[in-house]
This record gives C-alpha cells, structure tokens and sequence, in this order.
C-alpha cells in the first residue's frame, strides 16, 4: 500500500516538473537557441 502512494505521488512531482518544463520552453520560444549558442 505505502508503495503505491509512494509511486503515485512521484508521478505527480514528475507530471508537475514537465508541465513546468514545457511551459518555461513556450515562454522562451526563440530565445533559447541564442541562450544555448550564445547567438
């Protein structure tokens, strides 16, 4: 039981930090390949 909490709250963190992810790239948009290359 305790197992299966665990694992379903680490999925939650890890669906939390992707949409964060995906949301810092759209914000970024064109910017981030300057940011990477120095462009």
């Amino acid at each position: 039981m305790a197992a299966t909490e665990r694992r379903e709250e680490f999925h939650t963190e890890v669906t939390e930090i992707t949409e964060l992810a995906k949301a810092e790239r759209r914000m970024l948009g064109r910017d981030l390949p300057r940011a990477i290359w120095g462009l």
